[in-house]
Formats: structure tokens, sequence, C-alpha cells
């Protein structure tokens, strides 16, 4: 009978264990003492092989290449330092440090670096080249690298730029080569890569309250021009709505194109008919598609009021909410939430409250009765405002949107 082939499986696994401790230990015994039970398991066997193992490269000691990372606000400076480890004494040493492009005052005027040498290795022993073309820093040694040990041989300094994207950002070596006193090269020891994460500077939007409308194709030709001279600060334009590119709004462009041109600060909303968490994936990416990476002052609104949205349980209304404003977010994007303040009350969880922007409507109220914290309120559908016919939607705006897009580089800023 043969072996069943999850049986086969097993004895080729243990097979294949058996040799490589077989040969393991044949190479262990050639270079160190016999195996003992370093683990303590009371079995000497290939686990106490790691082990041993581990200790004879810890014993070796490899000469190490070490830049060390850390974390920085954009707009501000960060050190780096550059140190070998174990170093036997070298005769000469080559490498290249390659760092962001989005640091090369090629690219950034506000960026720049610098770089000191240990006092114990002046200009006569070490060269430093920034090669701005290509994002590099080549370094080289003139002279033998005497000390021996650990040691810093190189110390730069970074401006990152106040318009720095926040992230991890790379430092990495390249073509590195030592060579020791007898002009061998060594070319199998450990060469460290870092990051350094970059923050965006603690913004505080002033307390505001801004006058502006809501517009989509129902309010047909607009004057934008009498409507900023009317004293609207901003307008939120609908996009379209449903998972389909055909169904934006035909006024969309138009909207878009003369609400910027009458420097009335904007954003958008999509309307949505998503009940499912991929129902909502769909409807971001073709709102996206329609918006085509066009700058924005203010949020990406999803306009969640469908019945059928409503009657859904908590979890499943906010799950939706979730996925649409989080893949608009991963665009680069503001997302907000818009709806009417009881369902919003009862069909957002808490959580959820606390973690989305909300754009509340309730009308003929002193104030709204939505239970969170909230951005913009429609406070009316039956406004009136030079260059618009017919009744308009009127909203205040509480927050800076604009300072908070230009600050944190959100909606194509």
């Amino acid at each position: 009978m043969k072996p069943h082939k999850q049986h086969r499986a097993f004895l080729s696994g243990l097979s294949i264990l058996l040799s490589f401790s077989m040969y393991s230990s044949t190479v262990y015994a050639a270079e160190s003492k016999p195996l003992t039970d370093l683990n303590g398991d009371g079995v000497i066997d290939v686990f106490d092989l790691v082990l041993a193992k581990r200790e004879i490269v810890d014993e070796l000691k490899p000469l190490t290449l070490d830049i060390t990372g850390g974390e920085c606000t954009a707009g501000d400076t960060i050190n780096v330092d550059i140190t070998l480890k174990n170093n036997p004494g070298l005769r000469s040493m080559t490498y290249i440090i390659n760092y962001p492009p989005e640091w090369n005052p090629i690219y950034s005027e506000d960026c720049w670096m610098e770089y000191t040498l240990p006092e114990a290795l002046g200009e006569e022993m070490m060269t430093v080249s920034n090669i701005t073309a290509a994002n590099s820093i080549l370094v080289y040694s003139s002279r033998p690298l005497d000390f021996e040990g650990d040691g810093k041989i190189l110390g730069l300094t970074f401006k990152i730029s106040e318009n720095s994207r926040a992230g991890e950002y790379g430092l990495t070596f390249r073509n590195v080569n030592f060579v020791d006193k007898e002009r061998n090269t060594i070319s199998s020891k450990l060469i460290e890569r870092s990051t350094i994460k970059v923050n965006l500077p603690e913004y505080e939007p002033e307390e505001t309250k801004l006058s502006g409308i809501d517009v989509s194709h129902w309010q047909g030709e607009i004057d934008w021009r009498a409507v900023k001279e009317s004293g609207v600060e901003f307008a939120m334009l609908r996009m379209g709505f449903g998972r389909f590119t055909k169904q934006v709004d035909p006024c969309f462009v138009k909207n878009y194109d003369g609400a910027r041109a009458a420097g009335i600060p904007v954003g958008v909303y999509w309307y949505s008919y998503a009940l499912t968490p991929a129902d909502a994936v769909k409807e971001a990416k073709t709102c996206l598609q329609v918006l085509g990476g066009r700058q924005l002052e203010y949020p990406i609104a999803f306009d969640i009021e469908e019945r059928s949205q409503i009657k859904l349980p908590p979890e499943k209304f906010t799950a939706i909410v979730a996925t649409f404003c989080a893949t608009i977010e991963a665009a680069g994007y503001y997302a907000m939430v818009y709806g009417s303040a009881t369902p919003l009350n009862d069909n957002l969880t808490e959580a959820a409250k606390k973690r989305y922007d909300v754009w509340v409507a309730n009308y003929n109220v002193p104030e709204p009765i939505y239970r969170g914290v909230y951005g913009m309120w429609q406070y009316s559908a039956e406004g009136t405002v030079n260059g618009i016919n017919g009744p308009v939607d009127c909203n205040f705006a509480f927050r800076d949107y604009p300072g908070i897009m230009k600050n944190y580089h959100l909606n194509g800023y």
C-alpha cells in the first residue's frame, strides 16, 4: 500500500530535516566544539544547532556599516549618523548613500544636506560628494582607517521640506566596498538600511463660521460671479450618483470651473445607493474617476440618505460609510459623511461618529440635533442667492477646510 499523500509529505520533510541536521552538524563540528543542549529542553537537536551557529556568528563580530533612523517634522532638520562597527582596521572604504528624491534641492528649493566628519577623520581622510542628480552621497576614504572597534565615520544633516508628505522615507547603502590591510575585499558583511519618519506639523484651525451653498444640475445655469458677490464663501457641488461614470451630474464640470474661476472654494458630494461595502467601493472608485484629480478646498462628502440604507442595522450602515471613506482617503482626499441628523444619530456607531467628519442636514432649528461633532451644517433648503434661479441649499462650515487641505497636503494640495 502506498503511503497517503500527507504521509508522503511528512516523510519527505522529515528526510530533508534529518539530512540538514547531519550536514549542519558536520559543518558545526568542523569549526567549533561538540554540540550540547543549549536550549535546555533535554534533547540535543537541530534547535541547539541553530543556537550554536548563532554563537559562532556573534563571536565573529561582523564588520557592520550602520545608519541611524529617526523621526522629524516637515520643515525641520534631522541628524543621521553613519557608524562603522567591529572595524579590524581598513585600508580603504567606498560606499554610496541613496536618499529620497523629495529631499533633493533639485526638486525642492527648501531642502539641503550638510555633512560633518569626526575630528579623527578629517577632510584629508574622507571625501564626501553630494551627487544631487542621482539623489546620492558618495563617500570614500583617502587614507587607511586605522581605528579599531566601533566609531562614527560620518554625520549627515537633512533639511526636510515644509511641503514634504508624511510617511517613512528610506536611506539605503549601495556599492559598498571594504578593503582590509592585506588588500583583501570584504564583501559579505552586514549592511544596515534605515528609515526616517516624517510627520506633518500640528495644525490647529481657527474657529470659523463660513456661509456656503450646495448645488446640482437642479439649479440650472449659475452666474458664479454674482454668487461670489452675494457673499457665498464656499460651494459643495454634486458630482454624481451610484457606481457608473455615466451617472455624473451634467453640470458638475461647468459648476466646478465656474466656481473656481469666480474664486469660490469648492468641495463635492456623491449620492449613494450602496447597500454593501462592495457597492461602496465601486461608488468611491467611480467618484474618484469622475473627479479626475481635480483640486478641492473642501471635502468629498458621502451622501447616504436612501430609505433602504437607513433601514440597515448600524453595523452594516457604518461599514458602508467606512468603506467609501477609506477608499477616498487612500487616494489622498478628505472624506466626510452627509445625512440628516436623526438617521446619522441612529445608524452611525459611536466609533464612527468620532472617526468621520460629518455634514449634517437639519432645518428650522437653532442648531442640529445630531449627537456628535460636525464640521458642516445644512440649515436650509430654501435659500435665495443672487446668480441662482430658484431655491438653493444653504450651509455653514465650522472648520477652516482650505487650511486643513493645504497644511496636510490633501485634495490635490
